[in-house]
């Protein structure tokens, strides 16, 4: 196919004094062109067009370009790529697509129906065909030759053209450059906000959590500080103002998978960590041992009710742990005078 490099107005005045077609044919380009691109460009490239017996004049414009832009004004162009051809009357005769597929034959069983259809309007005498030389421009409009000068100049206009071209194409993809790095920090940064908020809300329930926990517990130093008085005040026979006494509570376990056991040491600071509700007490004197802030010996004592845990091979749900419990680790040997399963091992042996 030989392409007219001239002007859309110098081509459409060219078709009507010659009684030609005027072909249009609508292409994307670059990070646009499809598939049915490439193969529509292969057929318009390797077509014989001297087997049709009409003129035409054919243009190429691109997607985006103000030329296809001001022909989509006219002529809408829904399906891209494809090929307009328009008669004298200036209304399409026939619009060649690749929507399903384009392929050499059915371009020249589709065009040549058209070219027939075209050539029983024409009036008078047929004109004298345009040859292949003179359908890219490079002649003037009565098919006279140009000469240098006027080549010179023709030429330097098309260099023009598409450096004008060239430069609106880079122009087009720097802004969408820009668009997407826009997208992207926009997109990153609503990320970062999302994280932050998370972490907020995290942080909140942390704390709300924590503050049940230290609520709770301080409930029952409470009470244990007030059965240690009534304990005291026993012993040394002062007398109790006259109340009923209350029936020790008896913590009832809540059967669960999971136990959260915090250890208190002598020093004030604390051990937390999750233990399986079927682990035995020994679990957590190994846990004391290998976190190291309590020196051996030591004996363990729930805090409430207060009572010496000293049978290590209990769960810790019939030990009535769970869910969660609080345990005081005290310097000595109890009142058992053994630590645990390990230590009572070295001291039989001694005995021995």
């Amino acid at each position: 196919m030989e392409w007219f490099d001239g002007s859309i107005a110098v081509a459409i005045e060219k078709c009507r004094s010659k009684q030609a077609l005027f072909l249009v044919y609508i292409y994307n380009a670059g990070e646009s062109e499809t598939t049915n691109d490439a193969q529509f460009n292969k057929v318009l490239e390797e077509v014989d067009t001297d087997q049709f017996d009409v003129n035409f004049i054919a243009i190429r414009l691109k997607t985006g370009t103000e030329d296809a832009k001001h022909f989509a004004n006219i002529y809408p162009t829904p399906l891209i790529p494809a090929l307009y051809v328009i008669g004298k009357d200036a209304g399409p005769l026939k619009v060649i697509t690749a929507v399903s597929g384009i392929t050499m034959e059915r371009f020249v069983e589709e065009f040549g129906k058209t070219v027939e259809d075209f050539n029983k309007t024409i009036e008078g005498e047929k004109p004298k065909k345009i040859l292949k030389a003179q359908r890219n421009g490079a002649d003037d409009l009565e098919g006279r030759q140009m000469s240098l000068e006027e080549k010179q100049q023709y030429a330097k206009d098309l260099l023009a053209k598409k450096k004008a071209e060239k430069e609106q194409q880079e122009m087009e993809e720097k802004k969408q450059k820009e668009i997407e790095r826009r997208k992207d920090g926009q997109a990153m940064l609503k990320a970062r906000e999302e994280q932050k908020d998370r972490e907020v809300l995290e942080a909140l329930e942390q704390r709300r959590r924590e503050k049940a926990d230290n609520e709770a517990q301080l409930k029952r130093l409470r009470e244990q500080i007030k059965m240690d008085r009534e304990e005291r005040a026993k012993k040394a026979h002062i007398e109790v103002p006259a109340a009923a006494p209350a029936p020790a509570p008896v913590m009832k376990p809540i059967p669960t998978d999971q136990c959260r056991i915090q250890v208190k040491f002598s020093n004030g600071s604390t051990l937390v960590k999750q233990f399986s509700s079927a682990e035995n007490l020994q679990a957590v004197v190994d846990a004391i041992k290998e976190d190291g802030r309590q020196p051996d010996p030591f004996y363990l004592v729930q805090m409430y009710p207060r009572l010496e845990l000293n049978d290590y091979n209990k769960s810790l749900l019939a030990l009535g742990l769970t869910p969660s419990a609080t345990i005081l680790a005290v310097s000595g040997l109890g009142s058992t005078g053994v630590l645990n399963q390990e230590a009572q091992a070295p001291t039989e042996a001694s005995t021995e």
